[in-house]
């Protein structure tokens, strides 16, 4: 085994919910979801995964959604920053106006139980503009074992006006409460986000999970 394989650590993490719940949307159209995801993390800072998402119900079995990342990670103190690369697919996505299979570079920032990231897209809107997406992920709250979380998002995209080169604000955010079980992880949550949806997938989303890690 070289000391590259050796140094790098491999991991796998399975997750049932409710709804597969992204930036305020649903990317199952409300069905429940099966995500198995796996990663790996080098000692030197690299770290690259993906995963699948599996959902039925209302409508058929079928992969909903897919995403492959690879990236760099630093530390300056209790600071960790990272910059890194992914590609989504999602197949059941509801904005009709956004491409389903695009690419987006990223810029994070961690300390402490606060993280934040920069995304940026250039094939998100078919064309050649950029879209721009900020999350900040905190925990607000740990009381004994149980942890409550919090999310909000930031997503500036080009309107379809051309002549213009305007964008629009979309915000999207999150709350969720969860606790450890031996090696399983349980959280109940809530999200929403300003951009509609079609009825009846419009309106803040309820989601239930449970999660292992492997």
């Amino acid at each position: 085994m070289s000391a590259s394989a050796a140094n790098a650590q491999v991991a796998a993490n399975v997750t049932l919910a409710s709804n597969d719940v992204y930036r305020g949307r649903s990317l199952s159209a409300d069905d429940p979801a099966l995500t198995v995801a796996v990663g790996l993390d080098d000692q030197s800072g690299f770290y690259a995964g993906g995963s699948v998402t599996l959902a039925a119900g209302e409508m058929d079995f079928r992969a909903s959604s897919s995403a492959q990342y690879a990236g760099y990670a630093w530390r300056t103190g209790r600071t960790s920053f990272e910059v890194g690369a992914i590609h989504r697919h999602h197949s059941d996505s509801l904005d009709q106006e956004y491409s389903k299979d695009y690419f987006e570079g990223y810029f994070g920032v961690s300390h402490g139980k606060t993280s934040m990231r920069l995304y940026l897209s250039p094939d998100y809107i078919p064309g050649d503009r950029v879209s721009a997406y900020v999350s900040l992920d905190t925990e607000l709250a740990r009381i004994d074992d149980w942890s409550l979380a919090g999310h909000a998002g930031l997503a500036l995209k080009p309107t379809r006006d051309e002549a213009s080169r305007s964008y629009h604000a979309e915000v999207d955010w999150s709350l969720s409460a969860g606790r450890a079980f031996g090696e399983y992880n349980m959280s109940v949550g809530i999200s929403d986000s300003s951009d509609s949806d079609p009825k009846p997938f419009d309106g803040p989303l309820l989601f239930v999970k449970a999660s292992r890690a492997f």
